[in-house]
């Protein structure tokens, strides 16, 4: 009798790390909603929350119309970090929605030959 548990096959899952010189890194994600993908979800959700609280402040900060050139420029500056984070955050889950549509189109093919068999 074996002790050994099924093989599951393992999978990277592409995450956007706000800072990272390469932009993301690729985490083993064994299953979706497993404790690293939670993770992963959590980092990419504080990003967009984090940008969309800066963008209301600086709606609000450019609405006063006060700020000096160097407020506009800091403002500018992280907007554009805000930003970057968020791009990162849209190309991994784009890049997981692809790997997801690869896989219905692999499985809806074997559907296909298992109707050719019978």
């Amino acid at each position: 009798m074996s002790n050994s548990l099924p093989s599951q096959e393992a999978t990277f899952r592409r995450v956007s790390m706000p800072g990272a010189v390469e932009g993301s890194v690729y985490i083993r994600a064994s299953r979706p909603g497993g404790m690293v993908s939670r993770l992963a979800d959590a980092i990419e959700e504080g990003q967009v929350d984090g940008a969309r609280v800066f963008i209301a402040l600086v709606r609000r900060i450019l609405e006063a119309d006060k700020a000096s050139r160097d407020e506009a420029m800091m403002l500018l500056t992280i907007t554009v970090d805000h930003l970057s984070d968020v791009i990162g955050v849209a190309d991994a889950r784009a890049a997981r929605l692809e790997v997801t549509e690869e896989e219905d189109e692999e499985s809806e093919q074997d559907e296909g030959q298992e109707d050719d068999v019978e």
